[in-house]
């Protein structure tokens, strides 16, 4: 059996918003990221193994819910992030209170 390494994750606090396949656009809060995935509070339920995307540094990122748990989603990315999209993401950012439906 061969282990696989876990890419580091990183603490986050960065809003954005993610469009999920069937659930819409989100305003979604990221908690930690890594250049393969990310884990993220999400304010309504998603399915697992649905599609999203979103766009950091003006490209658009891919990937699919891989685990939830009350109201936390994990998204495994279909491309890893390149070093300026992961530190980027590993800032602090909010949003501008509008509605997202």
């Amino acid at each position: 059996m061969v282990m696989q390494m876990r890419a580091t994750r990183w603490p986050s606090a960065w809003q954005t918003e993610i469009e999920f396949k069937d659930s819409g656009m989100r305003v979604a809060e990221i908690v930690n990221v890594s250049q393969t995935g990310l884990r993220c509070r999400v304010p309504v339920p998603v399915a697992l193994g649905e599609r999203a995307r979103f766009t950091v540094v003006g490209r658009r990122i891919y990937g699919r819910v891989v685990r939830k748990a009350d109201g936390v989603v994990a998204l495994a990315f279909d491309t890893p992030l390149d070093p300026v999209q992961l530190g980027t993401l590993r800032q602090f950012r909010r949003l501008h209170a509008r509605s997202v439906g």
